[in-house]
């Protein structure tokens, strides 16, 4: 049973990294394909359209949200299981055993942490791409206006902190080095400055371009993940490595044993 919780947790990360990936595709790679006409609607009067939210990028984040709900559920159905179960897998307090339940609790813990970092940056994302994107469109956001500029700065805070959180998660996932994150969250700023027409110079220039024309290195994100899970044989299977040693010793555990208040303390909740 153990185990199986362990595994659920595994595919609970996995899936959040997934989902991820296909925010990336969603947002910034399917935005540099309608740029460039390669990701087109037939209908020659109904053309997609790089400044606001498509038909693909609909699909792509209702993709997102799927992939979330599913990894969200496994993590709370192993999270439950752990804390149901542990006890009658717990025999004698030797340091083996509590050194396997804190690691439990750990991984339980790291993964919940990094799955609603997840969520807040999707949410800020959505409102981002659909509620302030639709209506800086709708008002005409070459006329500037108190509220346009409002509306604007307000999109450009809420997309830049979706994309730290993202590329700060991501880079948990894939244990990137300090430099590559650096160069990551380097790159996204930049190119929501440019998303955003950089707030002061939207009545200047049409500076919107340039995130399209940086969207078409986005595609090096996607790459790197499945180069990663590859050569590695999975992302669950490097974040739960430590468990591997650790796991096998619930086999061997009897029922019956008593807990202290101490010893539930160790037990993810």
């Amino acid at each position: 049973m153990i185990n199986s919780s362990v595994r659920k947790l595994q595919i609970s990360a996995f899936l959040t990294f997934i989902g991820i990936n296909i925010r990336f595709l969603s947002e910034n790679v399917f935005n540099a394909l309608v740029f460039l006409n390669i990701l087109q609607s037939g209908n020659p009067d109904n053309k997609y359209d790089f400044h606001t939210p498509g038909v693909p990028d609909v699909y792509g984040d209702a993709a997102v949200v799927v992939v979330f709900a599913v990894a969200y559920l496994l993590h709370k159905s192993a999270s439950e299981t752990i804390v149901l179960h542990i006890m009658d897998y717990l025999y004698e307090r030797r340091r083996q055993r509590f050194k396997t339940i804190r690691y439990l609790k750990n991984c339980i813990i790291w993964s919940k942490k990094n799955f609603f970092l997840v969520i807040t940056g999707f949410g800020l994302y959505m409102v981002s791409k659909y509620p302030l994107s639709i209506g800086l469109e709708l008002i005409f956001i070459e006329d500037i206006t108190t509220l346009s500029f409002i509306l604007n700065v307000l999109r450009g805070i809420t997309l830049w902190y979706s994309s730290f959180i993202f590329c700060s998660v991501y880079c948990k996932y894939l244990f990137i080095s300090k430099s590559a994150a650096l160069m990551m969250h380097t790159f996204f700023v930049i190119r929501n400055l440019f998303d955003t027409n950089v707030y002061w110079l939207i009545t200047s220039y049409d500076l919107h371009i340039g995130a399209p024309l940086l969207d078409v290195l986005s595609p090096i994100i996607i790459v790197y993940s499945v180069i990663y899970i590859i050569v590695n044989g999975g992302i669950s299977s490097r974040i739960f490595h430590s468990l591997k040693n650790d796991k096998h010793e619930f086999a061997h555990m009897k029922k019956g044993a008593s807990l202290t208040v101490k010893d539930l303390s160790l037990i993810p909740g």
